[in-house]
């Protein structure tokens, strides 16, 4: 995922969120500089809070929607509040089969690692579109 070149940021609020193994994997990404954690000023908050954000949406999204509208960046998120937030404010938002994507056509990963990797996360999210899911596993199987 960090072989991509892209530039990674997210927020301390998602960073307190993790499980400390999750956390553990990702402060070496954050000690190199690949990944950018925000922590929200006084004023972030003050800002945040002046959104009209939709109901539901915890601290956490909407401190993530800010850092991200601030950057011009996108969001990458699997929760449907955070994304239908960000569909209504014309904010970019992906998935995790965006990301799946870029790893192919960056050759980062080989279709074989890719394929068993989709399906674990198939077996493990039900949240996930199954036929977009389908489709892929298809085309990678096929080259």
């Amino acid at each position: 995922f960090f072989q991509l070149k892209l530039e990674f940021h997210s927020t301390v609020e998602v960073y307190n969120q993790l499980l400390d193994e999750q956390a553990k994997q990702l402060d070496t990404y954050i000690q190199n500089g690949k990944l950018i954690l925000h922590v929200s000023t006084e004023q972030d908050i003050l800002d945040i809070n002046k959104i009209n954000f939709n109901k539901g949406l915890e601290f956490t999204d909407r401190a993530v929607y800010f850092q991200a509208k601030r950057l011009n960046g996108l969001v990458l998120s699997g929760d449907n509040l955070l994304r239908n937030f960000c569909i209504m404010q014309q904010l970019e938002v992906r998935g995790i089969l965006w990301v799946f994507d870029r790893l192919d056509e960056n050759m980062i990963l080989e279709k074989h690692i890719l394929i068993a990797k989709l399906k674990i996360l198939m077996n493990n999210n039900s949240w996930l579109p199954i036929k977009d899911c389908e489709d892929r596993l298809d085309k990678w199987s096929n080259l």
